[in-house]
């Protein structure tokens, strides 16, 4: 995996909204990196939004949003 690359971007996203590794738990936080992951073109990403946005998961629950 190289640096920069859309699957590292997920990963610090994960590690972001789970507080693993010595992040600090922030769904916003892991939202930023999940979204430049998916501007990459990551469909893990995009789909890790739309749960998080359909399911309410440390955001409003917004189902526009997470079809977008």
């Amino acid at each position: 995996m190289e640096v920069g690359s859309s699957e590292a971007l997920v990963l610090l996203g994960r590690c972001c909204q789970g507080g693993y590794c010595g992040f600090k738990q922030s769904t916003e936080e892991a939202l930023r990196w999940y979204q430049k992951s998916a501007d990459a073109g990551s469909s893990t990403a995009m789909s890790t939004i739309g749960d998080l946005y359909c399911c309410g998961r440390g955001v409003a629950w917004d189902y526009a949003q997470a079809m977008r």
